[in-house]
């Protein structure tokens, strides 16, 4: 079996070595890798395109151990790698309307609020749990979102929970 992957690496010495470790450890067949550093992000990391071949049980317990080691995998063939992620509102958030919050967040491209959780009390200020499944890569879009919809509303932000 085939499997074709992006990884997000820190653009350091040794890093592009040390990431194909799990690679060797497990039995995976490298394919190919482009490494191209003319793309760095602003936060110093770049993409390596990674073609690899193993037994459908090698490639996830690759993509597992790729995981746990803390790496960025951007893509499985082809396809975003996305994650969730939570972050809290606290203050008036029924008054300011949580549907408005929802609808611009939905708005952004390829990130879906997934969960939600309101919690009242008997004061009045609230606090909203929002759950969010995006492609790793559009992080820094929503928490910039969140940022700037907690300050129009008047609301705490606590990011990443």
């Amino acid at each position: 079996m085939k499997m074709n992957l992006v990884l997000e690496l820190s653009d350091t010495p040794g890093q592009l070595v040390s990431s194909l470790d799990p690679f060797r450890e497990l039995g995976a067949n490298l394919v190919s890798v482009i490494h191209d550093r003319s793309n760095i992000t602003d936060n110093g990391n770049v993409s390596v395109q990674i073609a690899v071949e193993g037994d459908k049980d090698i490639l996830e317990k690759l993509i597992d151990t790729l995981e746990n080691k803390g790496m960025s995998i951007l893509k499985v063939d082809g396809s975003l790698k996305t994650i969730k992620l939570s972050t809290i509102l606290i203050g008036h958030i029924i008054d300011t309307d949580m549907r408005d919050t929802v609808d611009k967040i939905n708005a952004l491209d390829n990130i879906t609020v997934v969960g939600m959780e309101i919690k009242l009390n008997h004061e009045e200020k609230s606090s909203g749990l929002i759950t969010v499944e995006l492609p790793i890569e559009s992080k820094k879009i929503f928490l910039d979102k969140m940022q700037e919809i907690a300050k129009a509303k008047g609301l705490l932000l606590i990011n990443e929970i």
